[in-house]
């Protein structure tokens, strides 16, 4: 007899079969149609832009495009009404462009069956944002002969745990299963395990991923100044700068569900509580976007919680809430306190004393789980505490070496160039594509 278990993996397994059919109809239709760059003919190179958060990720490929003659770049902001997407409002997205005098156009504007762009890069890659941007789901422009670019921000380092209770973890669907990671002619990612996760879990394979770095190291080390915040340079007043990352709440159908990654709000609290009252050290907190939606929507706290938490971290003299470009914030800290977060990768490249704190702990990729071994771990106040006493030279910092050590081996690629071969890869992959045909 036939359990509801042995039904569920059917359906699964035809569904899957159904995709792969799909993905395989569309790729001819692809092959069939692409974009050609003909004689005389600049690259047409459009980016979809939507968050200003994430604009690191492209700073120095975005650059390498607009310098080089052969190109022709155009941006498109994906604007949206507040409140219809989760995270970081679009006027905050929409004054980054203006404040850095970038050119762009609407999406209303933009019709990428009309432009036929040669390469089309989205910044993120979920599917329920292009149910707003309908034109721009990566199945219809592949299928149109565009090539879809995803240039990874660095989620996935995190192993998804495995679930009794459903067949298929929703990390690995936001990993791997997403339409652009599924119809992308390239995915940029920062190491092999990403790529290997590919092949696993994405019914498309990986032979489409390729390992690059990622550009938002370039940043740090290509000789570009990120002081710190003039604001926070002043209430610090000389004084070392701890900067503070809360994500969001997140669990991966783990078994204790009322559990997430991040602290809970109660232990948060009395982490503030005890460093609004330390002179020797300023903190700098920074929340996650979707910090407050998701505590709300997971039951982990109330708004009035979340502001009481804000307020309590503002109004002191010894710390900070800092929503501006968190480079500079990083750059221009003395160690860090993180959770499970893309920048623990930033804060790792950097060097400095980190802090990882965790209430239900993470699963982590290879390459992730040797990085965060450079960190020292922590799940409450004492272990901030402890810490605390090396940020101020109290005690010793016994992982000095053991963060060189991997700075030396995880980001080797990260010179300051990451951007512009990323740019030289794509140039040459779609030149040498056309050669063939």
């Amino acid at each position: 007899m036939m359990t509801v278990e042995d039904l569920a993996d059917r359906l699964r397994e035809h569904n899957e079969q159904q995709l792969r059919a799909y993905i395989a109809t569309v790729n001819l239709h692809h092959r069939l149609s692409r974009v050609r760059v003909r004689d005389g003919e600049k690259i047409r190179i459009h980016f979809l832009y939507i968050s200003d958060v994430l604009w690191p990720v492209w700073a120095s490929f975005y650059d390498a495009c607009r310098e080089d003659d052969r190109m022709e770049t155009k941006l498109v902001f994906l604007e949206f009404a507040p409140g219809i997407l989760p995270g970081r409002p679009s006027a905050q997205a929409r004054d980054f462009l203006r404040k850095n005098r970038i050119p762009h156009i609407a999406y209303e504007e933009y019709d990428p069956f009309a432009e036929r762009p040669h390469l089309l890069v989205y910044q993120i890659p979920y599917n329920d944002r292009y149910l707003h941007f309908a034109k721009l789901k990566a199945n219809y422009i592949k299928e149109a002969g565009i090539r879809p670019v995803y240039i990874s921000y660095g989620i996935e380092y995190d192993m998804p745990r495995t679930c009794p209770d459903l067949p298929e973890s929703r990390l690995n669907m936001l990993h791997y299963r997403q339409y652009v990671q599924l119809f992308a002619w390239k995915v940029i990612v920062m190491h092999e395990d990403i790529r290997d996760g590919f092949y696993r879990h994405c019914l498309a394979g990986g032979s489409h991923i390729a390992v690059w770095g990622n550009p938002k190291f370039d940043a740090y080390a290509g000789g570009i100044s990120l002081p710190a915040p003039e604001e926070l340079r002043r209430k610090a007043a000389g004084r070392p700068m701890l900067a503070w990352q809360v994500h969001h709440f997140w669990n991966d159908f783990a078994s204790d569900p009322a559990r997430t990654h991040s602290l809970p709000v109660t232990r948060m609290r009395e982490i503030f509580l005890w460093l609004r009252e330390q002179r020797r050290v300023f903190t700098a907190v920074t929340f996650h976007p979707q910090f407050a939606e998701d505590g709300v929507q997971s039951g982990q706290a109330t708004l009035e919680e979340i502001e009481n938490l804000k307020i309590l971290i503002d109004e002191s003299p010894n710390t900070a809430l800092y929503e501006g470009p968190y480079q500079s914030l990083l750059a221009g800290a003395e160690a860090f306190v993180t959770e499970k977060s893309s920048l623990m990768l930033e804060m790792a490249f950097l060097g400095k004393p980190t802090l990882l704190l965790q209430d239900l702990k993470v699963a982590f990729k290879p390459f992730a789980g040797a990085i965060a071994a450079s960190f020292y771990h922590g799940e409450g106040l004492d272990d901030v505490k402890t810490f605390f006493r090396i940020v101020e030279g109290a005690a010793p910092d016994t992982l000095a070496e053991e963060r060189k050590r991997v700075r030396a081996e995880y980001f080797s690629r990260c010179d300051g160039r990451i951007g512009e071969r990323i740019k030289t890869y794509l140039v040459e992959s779609l030149l040498a594509e056309q050669a063939e045909t």
